[in-house]
């Protein structure tokens, strides 16, 4: 993903965060006190990011006004007592406790907690990312020994990698990648040899590899455990949250219609009434099918390869 495409799904994410908030507000009748619970610096935050939206995709804010009316009205028909209160996440009044919440809603004393979604048609849905020497202990609580045993796997084999580099472009073997960064060479994935590229995709397959290993034998070990580490990736780290995912398409004929999904708990739980891991086919990922959606799990360098600092992706396929 580029630069530019990334900046404009930041504008686009925090821009439809507030359409939903606020349709959803001028539907309770609450319009007036949600625009006043806003502070002063997010408003200018997100008068800055329209205008930014505006000067790079005139057309986007029209989309998003349709897209974000319609993601409301979805949200409206499954929750049908009336809202009394609503509250923008966001990053001035984010909580830990309240997971991947965008949007807090209330009826009455009880809260909702509301994560959206938005996402291109017939694409993954990103749901959390974690650091490879973490990840599994981190959603998994009986994976303790195993992260230990992954981590240092990922260690070794990344010294091997770095040999296996060197003798490709001539360098003696190093105990570091300084040799590498004094002969001027790229530390970024996308600009090696195709040889240089091969190498490295094996690396990050048998890291897959071993993790698929080490997921499944979490299964084998506890099923509820793994069960609830699950339920986390797949973005429900509150047992009260509600996912709404929009899905448009820009290049169709009509990219202001779109596509909306609404899950909870229960629909959650329901999907993993099955869980089969696909038979790893040599790629930097692990894909785990559910009742009707798919997990992937997929590994990749958070930028250069030169270190172990590697991500751990999870995305959903509905």
């Amino acid at each position: 993903m580029s630069s530019e495409e990334a900046l404009l799904n930041e504008l686009k994410g925090s821009i439809f965060e507030y359409l939903v908030a606020r349709s959803l507000a001028r539907s309770a009748g609450i319009e007036e006190a949600f625009l006043l619970s806003l502070s002063d610096e997010y408003q200018r935050l997100l008068e800055r990011q329209d205008l930014m939206l505006r000067e790079c995709f005139p057309a986007m804010p029209q989309y998003l006004s349709q897209w974000s009316k319609k993601t409301a009205e979805h949200f409206l028909a499954f929750e049908k007592r009336p809202l009394t209160r609503i509250q923008l996440a966001g990053q001035f009044s984010h909580h830990k406790e309240q997971g991947e919440s965008d949007i807090n809603l209330w009826i009455e004393q009880e809260q909702i907690l509301l994560s959206l979604k938005l996402n291109k048609k017939q694409g993954l849905v990103n749901t959390k990312s974690a650091g490879v020497k973490s990840f599994l202990s981190h959603y998994f609580a009986h994976a303790i020994d195993l992260q230990e045993s992954f981590s240092l796997l990922v260690e070794s084999e990344h010294a091997l990698l770095r040999d296996e580099l060197f003798e490709l472009v001539g360098l003696p073997l190093s105990d570091s990648w300084a040799p590498w960064r004094e002969r001027g060479l790229s530390e970024l994935p996308g600009e090696q040899t195709l040889e240089a590229k091969a190498i490295l995709h094996r690396y990050y397959s048998q890291m897959a590899e071993q993790l698929q290993k080490d997921l499944s034998l979490l299964h084998l070990q506890d099923r509820e455990a793994f069960h609830s580490g699950l339920v986390r990736l797949l973005g429900f780290s509150h047992p009260k949250l509600i996912q709404l995912i929009c899905f448009h398409e820009l290049q169709s004929k009509n990219p202001q219609q779109c596509e909306v999904l609404i899950h909870d708990l229960q629909r959650v739980q329901e999907e993993l009434s099955i869980v089969k891991f696909r038979k790893n086919k040599e790629t930097a990922s692990v894909e785990i099918e559910l009742k009707t959606w798919l997990l992937q799990i997929r590994i990749k360098p958070m930028n250069k390869f030169t270190t172990t600092a590697i991500k751990i992706n999870c995305s959903v396929k509905y």
